[in-house]
């Protein structure tokens, strides 16, 4: 993996309150891999009030719904250059003819990455 004292870190919240969180999680850490290779990903409850330095992101995901036929929810995001909180848009993920599992979360957070372009512009 490398060094990671000149790796960018992301330190990344998500919610536990929704079906295998650990899976939720996972899925967004495997989306912003294959997005941003060279990036140290660290999980925290801190979210976007995390201690950051250049280069660094605090990320939490949001989510504003799930049930039995899809899940929504939104990226806030800061940085070490702008304090200010970012709110990427809603992202909704619906299923039809099947229930929501943790098997559709990988679509649901390529979605919320493709839908927050900023995230990466530091």
């Amino acid at each position: 993996m490398g060094d990671s004292s000149s790796q960018n870190v992301i330190t990344l919240s998500c919610p536990q309150d929704v079906p295998d969180p650990a899976a939720l999680c996972d899925a967004l850490i495997n989306a912003i891999t294959e997005t941003r290779p060279n990036t140290d990903i660290r999980q925290s409850d801190a979210g976007t009030d995390a201690v950051l330095k250049n280069g660094d992101i605090a990320l939490t995901l949001r989510l504003s719904n799930i049930s039995d036929t899809g899940i929504g929810g939104h990226l806030e995001w800061r940085t070490a250059k702008n304090s200010e909180l970012n709110v990427g848009p809603t992202v909704d993920f619906n299923v039809m003819d099947k229930t929501m599992s943790a098997n559709f979360y990988p679509k649901f957070a390529q979605g919320l990455l493709k839908s927050s372009p900023d995230l990466f512009t530091r």
